[in-house]
């Protein structure tokens, strides 16, 4: 048997820790954990424009898909000394789990960011990584390699233009990390910039693959984010304020939806992150629909007649969301539900007063249909 002593308790920097469990980071070192160390680069990004700071985002797909290159006009990261690890702070975001600007909310009032790990992670699981800021007429670069900083730090250089922003390029580790994936494709990247556009009206977020000049991504608002293009929409806005941690915070709320042909999707956002698995703020929503609906009903159907060709895209701003993990997939505030479907409820109402007719004929339709459900469940047991 091996001795167990002191030698045997290893002690790994944070990106030997990613490198060895890439799971615990970003969900598996399979597509999509290839997927989230995207997104995570792509998320800084957007965090600038969603604070007011940037309003231009270019994404480049390397010519062989296996490398992105995400750059904004933000505040760019700053590259002067950091107190604590002794090295630039562009270099210790990216160099170290849990550090970042986004934990006490004064450089950031709503950001997809929240724990500080997510650019990190993408530094260690990629072959290569570089990363570029430019402010005050100053630029400074750091490189990687496998999480590995080249060199002792950023290198710093004087600019002769006052440019501002960020620039990050970095291609996946295929060799010992994703080792089954092949590389991106364009429909994945330009899923996830769509997503963005359609949330952010005064941000142009641009796309191109290789030496292509890039082309900006159409805008539609919330109900670009539907699916089905077919279904009529119903658009609300809600912005209201809501108790969070003992004070008043301010809460956004946009709503596209309606009741297609074929089966309906909901799909739920965060601060501009798609919650593939809902969560709080989808049950709200829910919650307000399916019981106003019923109400006016009468209880004369049940909440699937309602939700089953429901299409609907539902996002929302939080300056605190509590997720599920590091991909972000469900929100868990707790009581969040609760004061969603308050919120929710009041521009439900207005909506059915103003849609009367088409409100009360989608039920009518929805308790003929549940009424035809209990005569067969009643005909099945008959037969037994």
């Amino acid at each position: 048997m091996t001795k167990y002593d002191a030698n045997a308790i290893d002690l790994l920097s944070d990106i030997e820790q990613i490198r060895q469990r890439p799971h615990m980071w970003v969900g598996d070192a399979d597509q999509i954990g290839h997927f989230v160390i995207f997104k995570e680069i792509i998320d800084n990004a957007l965090d600038e424009a969603v604070s007011g700071h940037a309003d231009k985002i270019t994404v480049i797909l390397d010519e062989d898909h296996k490398g992105v290159t995400i750059e904004d006009n933000g505040r760019g990261i700053p590259f002067d000394l950091h107190p604590k690890s002794g090295i630039s702070a562009l270099a210790t975001v990216f160099a170290f789990s849990k550090s970042g600007a986004k934990y006490n909310k004064e450089s950031y009032g709503i950001s997809i960011g929240t724990h500080g790990v997510g650019s990190t992670c993408t530094n260690a699981l990629s072959e290569l990584f570089e990363a570029t800021s430019w402010r005050g007429k100053k630029s400074a670069t750091v490189s990687f390699k496998k999480g590995i900083m080249v060199g002792k730090d950023a290198v710093i250089s004087d600019e002769s233009k006052n440019k501002h922003g960020t620039k990050v390029h970095f291609r996946p580790d295929y060799a010992d990390i994703f080792k089954d994936v092949s590389g991106y494709t364009e429909s994945q990247i330009k899923d996830r910039l769509e997503q963005a556009a359609h949330l952010l009206k005064n941000v142009d977020i641009f796309f191109a693959v290789g030496k292509a000049k890039p082309e900006k991504i159409q805008c539609l608002g919330i109900a670009g984010l539907v699916k089905n293009k077919t279904t009529a929409l119903n658009v609300l806005n809600v912005s209201e304020e809501i108790a969070w941690e003992g004070k008043k915070i301010s809460i956004n709320i946009d709503l596209a939806f309606g009741w297609g042909s074929s089966d309906g999707t909901i799909d739920s956002f965060v601060n501009l992150s798609r919650t593939k698995d809902g969560g709080q703020h989808q049950v709200g929503f829910e919650n307000a629909l399916t019981g106003f609906l019923l109400d006016r009903a009468k209880n004369k159907c049940s909440s699937k007649e309602i939700l089953e060709n429901l299409d609907c895209a539902l996002h929302i701003t939080h300056p605190g969301p509590q997720f599920n993990s590091q991909t972000k997939d469900k929100l868990n505030n707790k009581g969040l539900a609760a004061q969603i479907e308050e919120l929710i409820l009041p521009h439900l109402k207005s909506w059915a007063r103003k849609n009367a007719q088409a409100v009360d004929a989608f039920l009518a339709n929805a308790v003929v249909l549940y009424e035809q459900r209990e005569a067969m469940k009643d005909l099945k047991k008959a037969q037994k």
